[in-house]
């Protein structure tokens, strides 16, 4: 029979052994291309929620265009202050556009610097946006008051110039509704931007504890991809409104 030798130990053994790398705390447990296709499946459905809510707008506009032309309204979306807004996110989108292209060419310090230009001019835009949602909400809430207490001359009233009821003054109420749906959908833009803050914060936070490099950037290639896209809604929100007035 065969006798049975000691076995030899790994440290005994002449051949090379692998090396095990450290886990890259930077490295998510899902792709990068799994992520792209999360991030891109988000600003599908809320392009959906926007472009559907514009449609409504549009819907409702056409339908109040024999009691208010379309224009009429057009000196309310005129403010400056929803102008100025308009500039700075543009600006915000640029920002975060350099601070991208900083971390791919690995110059740190510059995309830093950038991802701070972009959280100062997002703050600046919800500082100047909220004095032109009040205003919008405040017109609203003055013109349905007023619409309630108007004089409406009705051809069927026997008595000219009597003040009649509610129900003929059904036209000026669904006129002044308008500012209310104006404010509502700047709101909503609104919200999606604070939004926006508290996920780039989260990038700022991470950027100045190394997390990114020209390897690793896939927060804040989706982090640039949000705020394009609140860009272009902003955009068109913006500029359906101008028209339709």
């Amino acid at each position: 029979m065969w006798a049975v030798t000691d076995v030899p130990s790994d440290a005994q053994l002449d051949y090379p052994r692998p090396h095990r790398q450290p886990v890259d705390s930077r490295v998510h447990p899902i792709s990068p291309k799994t992520q792209a296709v999360g991030m891109w499946l988000f600003l599908l459905s809320l392009a959906l929620l926007f472009a559907s809510s514009l449609l409504i707008y549009v819907i409702i506009r056409m339908q109040m265009r024999g009691e208010a032309p379309i224009g009429a309204f057009r000196e309310a979306m005129s403010d400056w202050k929803l102008y100025s807004s308009t500039v700075v996110v543009l600006a915000a989108s640029f920002a975060i556009h350099r601070a991208l292209r900083a971390v791919q060419r690995e110059r740190i310090g510059k995309f830093r610097t950038w991802l701070w230009i972009t959280n100062i001019l997002a703050t600046l835009f919800v500082v100047v946006q909220t004095p032109a949602m009040i205003d919008l909400l405040s017109q609203d809430t003055a013109t349905a008051d007023t619409s309630q207490l108007r004089p409406v001359i009705s051809p069927l009233d026997p008595d000219a110039g009597a003040t009649v009821g509610p129900r003929d003054i059904l036209p000026q109420a669904r006129e002044t509704r308008l500012y209310g749906i104006l404010f509502f959908f700047v709101l909503i833009h609104a919200l999606h931007v604070l939004g926006g803050m508290v996920y780039l914060a989260v990038v700022t936070i991470k950027a100045h504890k190394g997390w990114y490099d020209h390897e690793h950037f896939v927060g804040v290639r989706h982090a640039a991809l949000y705020w394009h896209f609140l860009d272009v809604v902003w955009l068109m929100m913006f500029g359906t409104f101008l028209a339709m007035g």
